[in-house]
């Protein structure tokens, strides 16, 4: 198997860049094992959700995301957008690819033994900062992972620039099984949050050396001065974004960490990765397309309106019944996802699902429509802003009360959303007429599908009950869809297929 994977790179590699034929060729027989890849991962973590959060407590939860908020923002550090560069940046040969990547594996290196020792040095005061006071050896520990991390994304990136995506459907199944391995044994066997370091840890060890095999690029200490500096260079706009895009996605767990306790925290960060887990799992069909669909269409403004409005309609259509429908089945979700002891986590993602339609068909367009265009700056500039919102918010009106808090995050959804339409209106010239009308189909349809949800929840009944109920009511929504809006059900169900 492992000559058939080194076969495999060599003949992939062996693709022309330059040549426009032989990349769409490449990229349309990658797009199936790239789409595979994405729905494995995504079922993965609800999957062993379902077992971990039965099996350790919401306390548990709450000390390893703390840990992971630091990590996390290392991770991003070491990498410093060094895996885009290798990417997007256009070399001049092989040979000037592998003096960059090179320097690019040395700098990460570098980054994270110093990263390592500066989280040894300061562990306590990390750990109080994130509200995991006690809990400092876990996080160092927890650090080890940083260059392994770091490296893998490096290997993973030299895959991807020569469409190995096959390859990397392998190497992604293997992280995809390591809970289920290496996580919930341990945790069945008592080692609670030891667990989940353990476990996140073997998912990058089990990867590492599978991908250097399979990489044939020779590491050597010999430093090129250019290469380093055009490295670091170039990837410093990335590292930019991506602290940002990390100061986002964190935010929220971040200030729950100094305003709750350890157990409401992963309350918080387990409903949140949850609902996220679900709504990728049916977007992902409608969003692997967009980045490369606009990208080809930026210098004719009227197609590319229409495979705008045309994938976003797609996406709503399916988005906002399935916020509706996991907003009044909250409980259901809670009980098939996290159990009985996660009972709060009802009201999370109750509200959470809610507006997550929003920010997937809005926000994440928005932020696809500047990378399309090549709007780096206005993309950080937009996080900033949308950062900024979130926490105003959250330190004025989400100190009341833990409701309020999560509240804030809605109420900071609707925000972005209108924000989104002032800025595609304004500086892109797509009609705020057809955004908001392209609401009105899915909004109408659900309105219809709401009376069935109710008399399903009303009558209400056991867990496999409520699951029947809640498939009744996706068919009479779709029934309604097909019968009013015939062309949008089509256009759905074109970008569903398209991926199968």
């Amino acid at each position: 198997m492992i000559k058939n994977l080194l076969k495999r790179v060599k003949n992939e590699e062996t693709i022309n860049l330059d040549n426009v034929s032989e990349v769409k060729k490449a990229t349309k027989r990658s797009l199936k094992w790239s789409f595979l890849a994405e729905i494995f991962s995504k079922l993965a973590i609800p999957l062993s959700t379902i077992f971990l959060a039965r099996i350790l407590t919401p306390e548990i939860y709450g000390i390893s995301t703390a840990v992971t908020i630091v990590v996390s923002f290392c991770e991003m550090i070491t990498d410093g957008g060094f895996s885009k560069f290798l990417i997007q940046h256009k070399f001049k040969s092989e040979e000037d690819f592998k003096k960059h990547f090179n320097s690019c594996f040395l700098l990460s290196i570098c980054f994270s033994i110093l990263l390592i020792i500066f989280i040894f040095i300061f562990r306590r005061q990390i750990s109080a900062l994130v509200g995991n006071q006690g809990y400092d050896m876990v996080l160092v520990v927890s650090s080890l992972q940083i260059p392994i991390t770091s490296l893998n994304a490096l290997y993973i990136a030299r895959l991807k620039r020569s469409f190995c995506f096959k390859i990397l459907f392998y190497v992604r199944l293997i992280y995809c099984i390591t809970p289920f391995i290496v996580t919930i044994p341990l945790a069945l066997l008592g080692l609670k949050y030891w667990s989940l370091v353990i476990g996140t840890i073997a998912s990058q060890c089990l990867q590492f050396p599978i991908l250097l095999l399979i990489s044939h690029d020779k590491v050597h200490s010999r430093i090129n001065k250019y290469s380093l500096k055009k490295s670091f260079t170039s990837s410093l706009p990335m590292i930019l974004e991506s602290t940002v895009i990390w100061a986002c996605a964190w935010t929220s767990t971040i200030i729950a960490a100094n305003f709750f306790d350890q157990a409401t925290v992963g309350i918080v960060k387990t409903s949140n990765s949850t609902v996220n887990s679900i709504f990728m799992l049916f977007s992902t069909a409608f969003t692997s397309v967009l980045f490369p669909s606009l990208s080809r269409l930026v210098d004719n403004k009227k197609e590319y309106q229409n495979m705008f409005f045309s994938i976003q309609s797609a996406t709503l259509v399916i988005m906002i019944p399935l916020g509706v429908g996991l907003h009044f089945y909250s409980g259901l979700v809670t009980d098939i996802f996290l159990g009985d002891q996660w009972k709060q986590a009802t009201f999370v993602i109750g509200v959470f699902c809610l507006t997550k339609p929003l920010m997937i068909c809005f926000n994440n367009f928005t932020s696809e429509v500047f990378r399309s265009y090549g709007h780096f700056y206005s993309s950080i500039l937009y996080q900033l802003v949308l950062l900024g919102i979130d926490l105003l918010l959250k330190f004025t009106v989400g100190r009341i009360s833990f409701e309020w808090f999560v509240w804030t995050t809605a109420l900071t959804d609707i925000i972005v959303t209108i924000i989104c339409f002032i800025i595609l209106k304004l500086r892109y010239g797509i009609s705020l007429i057809k955004q908001l009308m392209s609401l009105i189909p899915s909004l109408l349809c659900c309105a219809l599908m709401i009376p069935f949800v109710l008399l399903g929840t009303y009558v209400g009944g056991n867990i496999f009950e409520s699951i029947i109920q809640a498939c009744i009511c996706a068919v009479i929504y779709l029934c309604i869809l097909r019968l009013l809006f015939p062309r949008l059900f089509k256009n759905a169900i074109s970008y569903l297929k398209r991926n199968v």
